[in-house]
């Protein structure tokens, strides 16, 4: 049997019960045939350390942007022909091709921008979040700091609904550099036909 790559929700046990509306996802990619741009955009050239490490911020990088070109190599390159999305969530910014950036364009450019960057011969968009918000209740919340102070990762969210937004996809102040996804962007990535997506639960929203 053919092993599918379809977009789907992890169930975690833990938030058995929950109304999807009510929870917030981190993602990962279950279709290793999809290239990790990731991997060339610090070394190539393209994209350098000061672009790079603002991408964790959520500040707007439009203002002097021009298309970046990346020295792919051509087995790279031409791996990224067919594929929809590509995953860099880990780092703060999404990866988009043309076709997919046009369809999902109306619902994610209110809260973020779309950077075009050309890859071999090939054209995607990086998805920069510019939407934080206040929302994660750090008291109750499960927070990974590094010996410095630094928050490195939010591992259990709690969200309070009331210090939220529309956006389907945002960034927190306690920890920006963590994209966060709601169950309307998993709706518009199974519409779009995006593959090889998984949405892991990790923290419910609450009203107070």
């Amino acid at each position: 049997m053919a092993r599918s790559y379809n977009t789907c929700i992890d169930e975690r046990e833990e938030f058995a019960g929950y109304p999807r509306d009510r929870l917030i996802f981190d993602i990962i990619c279950n279709d290793k045939r999809i290239p990790w741009l990731m991997v060339d955009l610090p070394v190539a050239g393209g994209i350098c350390d000061e672009w790079y490490f603002q991408f964790n911020e959520g500040r707007s990088l439009r203002r002097g942007w021009s298309r970046v070109s990346l020295m792919a190599e051509n087995r790279q390159a031409a791996k990224v022909k067919g594929f929809q999305a590509f995953t860099m969530s880990y780092f703060g910014i999404l990866g988009f091709s043309e076709r997919t950036r046009d369809t999902l364009k109306d619902l994610l450019e209110p809260y973020g921008e779309f950077l075009p960057v050309l890859y071999g011969a090939t054209v995607v968009y990086l998805y920069n979040c510019t939407t934080v918000y206040h929302a994660v209740d750090e008291e109750r919340s499960d927070i990974f700091r590094l010996s410095s102070g630094l928050v490195a990762d939010i591992k259990r969210a709690v969200v309070v609904r009331d210090r939220l937004g529309p956006a389907p996809i945002f960034r927190d102040a306690l920890c920006p550099k963590k994209l966060i996804f709601r169950s309307s962007y998993f709706d518009a990535a199974v519409a779009a036909g995006i593959q090889g997506y998984v949405f892991i639960p990790f923290g419910v929203i609450v009203d107070a």
